[in-house]
């Protein structure tokens, strides 16, 4: 790459491209994680309502929160694939030179890759979303106790 570390990528972006090229990409980030949560958390709580029902030691459990938070994770991964493809391509060194807009990166996409490309990588990010949210669902109900 172009930097040798952290410092050095902030020191020649900021020299190169001002205080803006470190924001390169908040727009589609920001989309894609507002997404990612208005999925989620609803997703959970459905999940939740058909694996426990009425059964509030259920709905209390770890182990349950967290099978309905792995599976949130993976719808969310699954509706906001395609955000993930043009966040990533946004946040990359040529994105500058390579698109004028993220609606012209994702026309680029579908006009050069096809419609498919935007779900390319959707096994690895759904095992490792999965688990995060799994268990970040698990450790909630663990933890809130405390505060």
């Amino acid at each position: 790459g172009n930097y040798k570390g952290s410092l050095d990528a902030f020191m020649k972006i900021i020299k190169n491209e001002g205080p803006g090229g470190l924001y390169r990409g908040v727009v589609p980030t920001i989309a894609k994680q507002s997404t990612n949560q208005a999925v989620r958390f609803p997703t959970q709580f459905y999940v939740m309502q058909l694996m426990c029902g009425d059964n509030k030691e259920r709905m209390a459990s770890p182990i349950f929160n967290g099978l309905a938070g792995a599976a949130a994770g993976a719808v969310s991964v699954l509706v906001t694939m395609p955000q993930d493809t043009i966040k990533t391509r946004m946040q990359g060194e040529e994105a500058k030179k390579l698109y004028k807009s993220t609606m012209d990166c994702a026309m680029q996409i579908m006009k050069n890759e096809g419609p498919a490309f935007f779900f390319s990588g959707t096994w690895p990010r759904m095992i490792r979303v999965s688990l995060d949210v799994g268990i970040t669902f698990c450790v909630f109900p663990l933890l809130s106790k405390y505060i």
